[in-house]
Formats: C-alpha cells, structure tokens, sequence
C-alpha cells in the first residue's frame, strides 16, 4: 500500500519495493525519490471509432467461423467418422485416432501459421508504438489477426502433445502414461552445451512438451509427482508441484516436502545463438516456490527457504532458512511464519488421503459422460437415417 500510494506522485513515483527493504528509514527513501522522467516519445493516435460498425463487423466474422465450422464438423462427424469405423471398426478407431489426429496436427501447424502471418501483414503491416481506441477499425484488424492465430496449435510448437479430442474423451489415463513412458524412450539427456540443430535438442524439445501435455491434466494433483518420477524426475515425499515450464525430467531434483505455486520456470534450457545450454538444478526440503518464480538451469538451493512471486533464484545469495523476493533477488528481513498443525499439510488423517483420491480420480471420468452424450446421439443419428430410409422404400 505505501509504494502504491508513492507511484500516485510524480516525485516519488520511482521508488520500489526494493528500495523500501533496503533503506529502512524514511529519510533514505526520500534520497532515492526520482522523478519520473515520464514517456520516451509521442505516441501515434488514432481517433476513429465506430462501435456499430465495429460490433457489425466482429459478428459477421464470428458467423463466418461458426458456418465454415459448421461444415467442416458435419463432414467430419457423418461422414469421414463413419467411413472410419466401417473401414477399420470403432476398436481400430479408437486405436488409430491418436495418431492420425497428431498427423493432421503437425500438418496444420506450417498452414495456419501462414495464413497467420499473410492476414497480419495484409491488415496490419509492421507493427509499431500506438495508441488506439477501442472499437476503432485499427482495431477491428487487430482482433482479426487474433482469430487467425487462435488456429495455430500452440501445443505442437511447444513441443509434441499427443492430446486430442478422442483420446481426452475416451483414453486420458492411457495418454499421460504413454507420455511417461515416451519421456523414458527418448533417452536420458546430460547437461551441457549442445547445438541448436542436433538430435539431441529435438530430445530435449520433445520431452519439455510432454511435460507441459500431462500437465495440463495432472498439474496440482496427487498423481502429478508420481507422473514425473515415471518420467525420470526425482522428486521426494510430500511434494506439490502444480505448473511448471521448460522441464526436462531427468534434470531436476525436488526434496521432500517441497512446494511448487502455480507457473514455476525449472530449469529451462538456454538457447542462443545457435547453442543449447543444460545444467541441473537441485532443491532443498521444505522449499516454497512462489507463483511464476524462475529456478534457472544450474542452480542448486538449500532446504528451509523460501522463493517469491516472480523471484529469479540465486544459489550464491541463498542461505538455508531465508526468504528472497525480486529480481536480482533481495532477503526478507523480517516474514511473518506461521505454524500449522502438519496433519493439515504434509501429514493428513487417513480420511482426508481417501477424500483426495475420490476427486482426482473423478476427474478421468468426466469425460466419459459427454462421450456417452456423443455415441448416444451418433446412435439416435443413425437409427432414424434407417427408419427414414425403410418408409422411403415402402
């Protein structure tokens, strides 16, 4: 609240966090009070706005998305499905979708990336530092831009994800556990200095996009520390490890009782100018990581410690039993601890195990339900095609 109500003041309105740790008295706060030197330059303005014709403009693409969808799921779900299934059975099917869906996965990603890029440079051209209004047609074309890049598949850039919606729908404990055990056949990975362009890095690209695939499903769960030692991560007991980015398993370490917030960068490789860099990192017992605080590769931290909200770690600061926040990272001098009683943490009553697993279990069978929706309504589809057809001949 007090830096908060400094930036409302132009002569305070540099000050920071930091500052305020490091200084401890008003009088060398105030040495620090710069004035903010305010906007490097002007900024273009563009003043147009039509909210109706902006509005106009939004539904009708909205409209032209939903038609062409319309049609592409109609040929998809009476026709190419069910010449599937008569061709190889609804065994084969379920057997062979994965794949193909990865297939046509991959192979849209040049194709609506291009389509991406042609439709920005035709309605935007080269983007440059401007202010423009809501509801302006400036930017109406920008929010087109966006509709385009909604069809990349994002996944398949970040790296292989074998998630589709048959397997989510019908198999979602087989995909993250074939996940795992891909993460194991793609070989250990060693840390060093490797090249961009090598088998190895594509090893690397692949296992970090696995990672992130389960992930999605099993981050923040129970299963989701079993998952990573499967995948060749050591991780001990007690741990809670919801989002984390850019892992390569056989990299990290986690000691027991260790407890990860949401978005945790760990030990991502470090790509530049043409080279692959991997190193390990280690982690203490009892460690708490803040919601998007970065342990990069190499960093090797002591137990009892705790790491801030978009903190960066540095194991030459860090000492057992303190708090860092920042980056570079400062100490906390002074944090608040306090006790709870570990049957509310890492050692819950028997009864409170059970009622855990019951919801993350729950959660594979949710699927299951619009699945049945789906075969159901599919089933009805074709039942009444064969009624219609019999009175057609009679």
């Amino acid at each position: 609240m007090l830096i908060t109500t400094l930036r409302t003041n132009p002569a305070t309105a540099s000050i920071t966090v930091r500052d305020l740790y490091k200084t401890r008295t008003i009088g060398k706060l105030v040495e620090r009070a710069v004035p903010d030197a305010g906007p490097a330059g002007p900024q273009r303005e563009r003043h147009t706005v039509d909210v109706i014709g902006t509005t106009v403009a939004q539904a009708l693409w909205l409209a032209a998305e939903l038609a062409v969808g319309s049609i592409l799921a109609y040929v998809g779900a009476f026709w190419v499905l069910p010449w599937l299934t008569d061709s190889i059975g609804l065994t084969g099917l379920v057997v062979v979708a994965p794949v193909i869906l990865s297939v046509l996965r991959l192979a849209s990603t040049p194709l609506t990336i291009e389509i991406a890029v042609r439709a920005k440079r035709m309605l935007i051209g080269k983007y440059t530092a401007v202010r423009t209004p809501v509801w302006s047609p400036f930017h109406v074309r920008i929010w087109i831009v966006r509709q385009f890049m909604r069809f990349i598949p994002w996944g398949t850039i970040a790296g292989t994800e074998y998630t589709s919606i048959v397997l989510r729908k019908l198999a979602l404990v087989y995909e993250v556990a074939l996940e795992a055990v891909m993460c194991r056949m793609l070989g250990p990975v060693s840390p060093g200095v490797i090249s961009r362009y090598s088998l190895g890095y594509i090893g690397v690209w692949l296992k970090t996009g696995l990672v992130d695939s389960a992930g999605k499903w099993l981050s923040g769960g129970i299963f989701w520390p079993m998952w990573l030692r499967a995948a060749g991560m050591r991780v001990g007991a007690g741990c809670e490890i919801s989002t984390i980015i850019e892992v390569v398993p056989e990299l990290v370490q986690i000691d027991a009782d260790t407890f990860f917030a949401d978005g945790i960068y760990l030990c991502g490789p470090k790509v530049q100018r043409g080279t692959v860099t991997l190193g390990q990192v280690s982690l203490g017992a009892n460690t708490f990581l803040g919601n998007h605080a970065v342990i990069a590769a190499g960093q090797r931290l002591p137990s009892n410690i705790l790491i801030g909200i978009s903190t960066v770690a540095d194991d030459r600061l860090v000492r057992p039993g303190t708090s860092w926040f920042g980056h570079p990272p400062f100490e906390l001098p002074q944090r608040e601890i306090v006790s709870v009683d570990r049957s509310l943490t890492h050692e819950p009553s028997l009864i409170r195990v059970i009622n855990r697993n019951f919801w993350e279990w729950l959660r594979f069978t949710l699927p299951v339900v619009p699945l049945i929706a789906v075969s159901l309504w599919m089933f009805g589809v074709e039942k009444a095609d064969e009624y219609l057809d019999t009175r057609r001949c009679c």
